[in-house]
């Protein structure tokens, strides 16, 4: 017969073993964790989802698994305080996941709230075995831009691209900062590196001859804008790009 005085000891017991997925539970977990990466690579945000739900429930003790329904709640479906929420837990199971400080502070990013973007930016790069810092960097650069410290984003969105000279991103949003600054060289040396490094984004096309038009570039510009509709895919994008080359006329 169980007394009431081992009651509550046997209810701990049972909530304990409750959470701790079986081998078998975690194997599994980790398939239909694969399988919600690949669904969201390929573009199918709710069977990704989906994927991932059932990884969580099968073992609610993996770290990345919270990461990645953050990073589906966020970016697939705009639900930011439960990407919030999705990333705290993934915190509070491995506080040194530094990925997950950098995704956190993306969203307060994209909600306003810079200065707790910046201090999520910190935490990742005090990592020193961080993987992929031009991230982190690259974002801590873009926060105090929007918060209106530029140089300071200069000088991280810079360190970035010291890191990793590929970083696309980083030559954009380095380029916006220096055109928006009135720095139309500097600007359009940033926007030269965005195009060569991604030379598939008609963007890095649009931008450059924007700036080659404000620096009387005429025929390059004209260039840049052509480009810029050869390699668009999107009509509107298309449309945009010959009507710009239209004004040069």
């Amino acid at each position: 017969m169980i007394t009431r005085a081992l009651l509550p000891a046997l209810l701990l017991l049972a909530a304990a073993c409750a959470h701790r997925p079986s081998a078998k539970d975690v194997a599994s977990a980790r398939i239909h964790f694969d399988l919600a990466l690949e669904r969201q690579k390929a573009g199918d945000a709710k069977e990704a989802y989906q994927q991932i739900e059932k990884a969580i429930s099968l073992d609610p003790n993996f770290a990345p698994n919270f990461n990645a329904k953050g990073l589906m709640l966020h970016l697939s479906f705009a639900r930011h305080d439960e990407a919030i929420a999705a990333y705290q837990q993934a915190l509070k199971l491995d506080p040194k996941y530094s990925e997950v400080h950098t995704n956190l502070g993306n969203v307060y990013l994209d909600q306003a709230r810079y200065d707790e973007a910046i201090a999520e930016y910190e935490k990742a790069l005090a990592d020193m075995l961080y993987v992929t810092p031009w991230f982190a960097h690259g974002n801590l650069g873009w926060a105090h831009h929007k918060a209106g410290r530029s140089d300071e984003a200069v000088k991280a969105i810079a360190r970035a691209i010291d890191l990793n000279d590929g970083f696309c991103q980083g030559h954009r949003n380095l380029g916006i900062i220096h055109e928006e600054r009135g720095e139309l060289p500097e600007a359009l040396a940033s926007y030269r590196r965005f195009r060569e490094s991604c030379p598939e984004v008609p963007e890095a096309y649009r931008r450059e001859g924007e700036v080659q038009a404000l620096l009387g570039e005429v025929d390059q510009a004209r260039n840049s804008f052509a480009l810029c509709e050869a390699k668009a895919t999107d009509r509107q994008v298309k449309e945009e790009c010959q009507a710009r080359a239209e004004k040069l006329d």
